[in-house]
């Protein structure tokens, strides 16, 4: 395609689509969208394309190894953030751990002291039963008496 036919395609003069070429003259809105409706792409793709252009014309520069510290900047906060998820779990099985051995603690310390009113009621059952028959015993000898 040539300059003189794709500004054809977007209404335009020859002259005035090689100073946009050039960057002399910015482009306008609807000419993008005209743009992408030419190549039946959308607006981001177009806006992608462009980025991956300027990185590559820029890769000998600055931009190459700001974008290498970026990138390791990324990956050393992605780290922070897994320890700091890893952490997390680590203490919320501890504390899980803890809870459980609190809950079987204090099971256990019910079923003792379940146990253990058991036993006091049989005794007392049985002292009861000890204090009727004794009863019993008096009313008997008081009755003969």
């Amino acid at each position: 395609m040539t300059q003189a036919s794709f500004a054809t395609d977007l209404g335009i003069e020859q002259s005035h689509y090689s100073r946009i070429e050039n960057g002399t003259l910015e482009m306008s809105v609807p000419r993008l969208i005209k743009i992408c409706e030419i190549f039946n792409i959308s607006i981001s793709e177009l806006e992608n394309y462009h980025q991956a252009k300027e990185y590559k014309s820029n890769d000998e520069g600055g931009d190459l190894q700001a974008n290498e510290s970026l990138i390791t900047y990324i990956k050393q906060e992605e780290e922070k953030i897994e320890g700091i998820y890893k952490e997390a779990l680590e203490n919320k099985n501890d504390y899980i751990k803890m809870l459980q051995e609190q809950r079987d603690f204090y099971k256990t310390q019910y079923e003792q002291a379940k146990d253990l009113l058991k036993k006091q009621t049989e005794e007392l059952e049985k002292q009861l039963g000890l204090v009727e028959e004794a009863n019993k015993l008096i009313d008997k000898f008081s009755a003969k008496g």
